[in-house]
C-alpha cells in the first residue's frame, strides 16, 4: 500500500469479565498513534489466537466463529438497529453528504462483512439512547453500550485490519474508528464530577483516540479518495483548511503574544489550538444555509490541536487552560446537542476555579457569555468569591 503507515492501537483498559454481567459502569479505550511504513495496524490479540494463523485469511464473518466474543442477538439489539436507522441526531457533530438512512444502511451492510463495524454502530446507538432517557432508565442502555463496544474493539484487534489497511477494508476501518471516537467524546463530555485533573486526563485520552483516525486517514489517503467516502473527506478537508475570520478569541491571542513562560514550540501549539477554535466559532455563526457541519469543530478539535498542547493541559499550564476555556465556550454554544449539554459550563467552572485571578482576566469572553445562564458558578481560586 502506498503512503505512510499509522500504528493505531486500541485496547480496553477495563474489560468486564462477562459482557452480559450486570454492574459494569465505565470503560475507556487507549489509542497510541505512531509512525512506520506501509499500512495502519492495530494491536494484535494473544499470540496463540488461531485466527492469526493466516494473515491473508478472509475477514467475512470469521470472528463469529468464536462465541465468547459476542452476546446472543435479541430484541434489545433489534431496538438498537431500528434506532440507528431512525436516530438522525446521533451523528449531529458531522456534516452529511447524501441521505442519512441510506448511509446507515450502507454502514450496517459493511458490518455484515466486518463485524467490528456492526458492533460499534450498535454500541453508539445504545449510548445515544442512554442520553435520551432519564437516569433511572438509562443504565441498561449504558451497560449495553459498554458490552457492545468491548466486543467491537476485541473483534477489530482480532481482524487482519488491525495489521494492514488496504483497498478492501479502508472504508470499514475508518467507519469503525470514527464511530468509536464519537462514542469516546460523548463519554468524555458526560462526566461532570468537579475534578479538573480527572477531566483533563479524560480529554487527553479522547484526543489521542481521535488522532488515531487522523493517522489512519493519512496512511490510507489515496485509497480513501478512491472510495465511497471521497466526497465526505473532501468536505472535511475543506472545513479544516479554513482561515479564521472572527475575533472571539482575541483576549486569548493577546495572552499568548505576551506569555514569557512558553517556549516557541509551546506557544505555537497553543496558537494552533486557538486558531482552530476560531474556525469553529466562525462556522457556528454562519447563516443556516451555509452551516453544514456547524459544530464539526467540537469533534475535530481533539485531532487538530497539536499533541504538545495535550501535554500542556496535563501539566495544567495556565495558558493552555485559558485556551481550553474557549473550547468550553464553543461547547456552550452547542449545549442543545445530546453529547454536550452542560459540558461547556462545567469545563469553564473547573478551569476558572483553578486559575489565579490574573489568568481569569483572559477568560472574559467565555465568562460573560455564560455567567448567569448556567447552573454552574465560577469561584475565584483564592476563595474570595464569584468571578
Amino acid at each position: 500500500m502506498s503512503g505512510r503507515q499509522a500504528d493505531c492501537r486500541y485496547a480496553a483498559r477495563e474489560t468486564p469479565g462477562d459482557l452480559s454481567a450486570a454492574g459494569a459502569s465505565s470503560h475507556e479505550w487507549s489509542a497510541s498513534p505512531g509512525r512506520s511504513q506501509g499500512s495502519a495496524s492495530c494491536s494484535p490479540g494473544r499470540k496463540d489466537d488461531p485466527r492469526k494463523a493466516d494473515p491473508e485469511r478472509p475477514l467475512t464473518h470469521e470472528p463469529f466463529l468464536d462465541p465468547s466474543l459476542h452476546e446472543t442477538v435479541n430484541l434489545a439489539h433489534t431496538e438498537l438497529y431500528v434506532h440507528l436507522i431512525r436516530g438522525q441526531g446521533m451523528f449531529n457533530l458531522a456534516g452529511y453528504i447524501g441521505d442519512y438512512t441510506s448511509n446507515m444502511a450502507r454502514g450496517l451492510e459493511l458490518g455484515l462483512t466486518f463485524p467490528y463495524v456492526l458492533y460499534q454502530l450498535l454500541a453508539f446507538s445504545s449510548r445515544h439512547l442512554a442520553a435520551l432517557h432519564p437516569p433511572e432508565q438509562s443504565s441498561g442502555y449504558t451497560h449495553r453500550a459498554i458490552a457492545l463496544q468491548t466486543t467491537a474493539v476485541s473483534l477489530f484487534n482480532a481482524a487482519s485490519a488491525a495489521r494492514s489497511v488496504d483497498a478492501t477494508n479502508c472504508v470499514p476501518v475508518l467507519l469503525f474508528c470514527a464511530t468509536l471516537s464519537y462514542h469516546v467524546l460523548a463519554d468524555t463530555l458526560a462526566t461532570l464530577d468537579g475534578d479538573l485533573d480527572a477531566f483533563l486526563a479524560r480529554w487527553v485520552h479522547c484526543a489521542s483516540v481521535h488522532r488515531g483516525i487522523y493517522t489512519i486517514s493519512v496512511a490510507s489517503w489515496p485509497l480513501l479518495m478512491g472510495s465511497e467516502l471521497s466526497a465526505l473527506l473532501e468536505m472535511q478537508r475543506a472545513f479544516t483548511s479554513r482561515l479564521p475570520q472572527g475575533d472571539d478569541c482575541a483576549d486569548a491571542r493577546a495572552m499568548l503574544d505576551a506569555a514569557d513562560d512558553l517556549t516557541d514550540e509551546e506557544r505555537g501549539a497553543c496558537r494552533e489550538a486557538l486558531r482552530m477554535l476560531q474556525v469553529g466559532f466562525d462556522a457556528g455563526f454562519q447563516e443556516d444555509e451555509q452551516a453544514t457541519g456547524r459544530y464539526q469543530m467540537i469533534f475535530s478539535w481533539g485531532v487538530l490541536a497539536p499533541p504538545s498542547f495535550s501535554a500542556l493541559l496535563i501539566e495544567k499550564r495556565p495558558e493552555a487552560l485559558v485556551v481550553m476555556g474557549y473550547f468550553a465556550l464553543l461547547l456552550y454554544y452547542a449545549r442543545d446537542l445530546w453529547q454536550v449539554r452542560d459540558a461547556g459550563a462545567y469545563i469553564l467552572a473547573v478551569i476558572t476555579a483553578h486559575l489565579d485571578p490574573k489568568w481569569q482576566l483572559f477568560l472574559r469572553e467565555p465568562r460573560e457569555k455564560m455567567l448567569g445562564r448556567t447552573r454552574f458558578g465560577f469561584e475565584r481560586a483564592d476563595g474570595s468569591g464569584k468571578v
